[in-house]
């Protein structure tokens, strides 16, 4: 904690958005009565992305009761298709995303950056440090207001901040990356589609199915 918990500030922004959405697309949402439960909702497998969901959610509908929450669908790590973290299912994303980041040079573009990197290496016991996952840790303690650990400063996570950056910036320009992140999301998609459009035919739609980890 708090690494990877929604702030109370993102929950109220969330949540905000998900009250103009009703004012928005009222007709479509309420007066042609969909079913909140045949609603299929995708987030990564992460506290913050479910939680924001829910905090849509709670600004889209008024009330929702338990038996009425809309699926909610997640996959584990090693078949996640939603980018950047499509790398488990597919190799050849965690390949083009490692030659990418090793192209950058990143240790010619920020300064001090070895000073950096041995510091954190040494706090985590890493060989290699995660730029993004440390970002978010830090990022996460600072938007929770608490201190950051292990003796990390507001100047370390400026920098780790500026890396992370340069290396989100690269990968997610990369058009690659990019087509093989929005063919499996596509397949995915239609994959989705084929399933519900049958289950609406037979009624046989279930928040409990397996194909969903994460129901009400």
């Amino acid at each position: 904690f708090p690494y990877g918990q929604l702030t109370e500030f993102g929950y109220n922004e969330l949540k905000s958005l998900g009250h103009t959405f009703r004012l928005r697309y009222n007709d479509l949402l309420f007066n042609q009565f969909i079913p909140k439960q045949h609603l299929l909702l995708r987030s990564t497998n992460s506290c913050r992305t479910t939680q924001s969901i829910r905090s849509f959610l709670s600004g889209l509908f008024d009330k929702i009761s338990y038996k009425d929450q809309p699926i909610i669908r997640v996959l584990p790590k090693q078949l996640e298709t939603l980018f950047p973290q499509a790398d488990g299912i597919c190799p050849r994303i965690g390949n083009i995303r490692a030659k990418v980041v090793e192209n950058l040079k990143i240790e010619d573009r920020v300064d001090e950056y070895h000073i950096l990197e041995e510091k954190l290496k040494s706090i985590l016991g890493f060989d290699n440090v995660p730029w993004l996952t440390i970002k978010e840790v830090l990022t996460c303690h600072l938007r929770h207001g608490y201190d950051l650990p292990n003796n990390i400063t507001i100047a370390d996570e400026a920098k780790v901040s500026e890396i992370a950056g340069i290396i989100s910036g690269a990968v997610y320009k990369n058009d690659d990356l990019n087509r093989l992140a929005i063919g499996r999301f596509l397949t995915e998609l239609l994959d989705d589609l084929s399933y519900v459009d049958s289950s609406f035919e037979s009624n046989s739609l279930d928040n409990s199915d397996e194909r969903y980890g994460l129901g009400a």
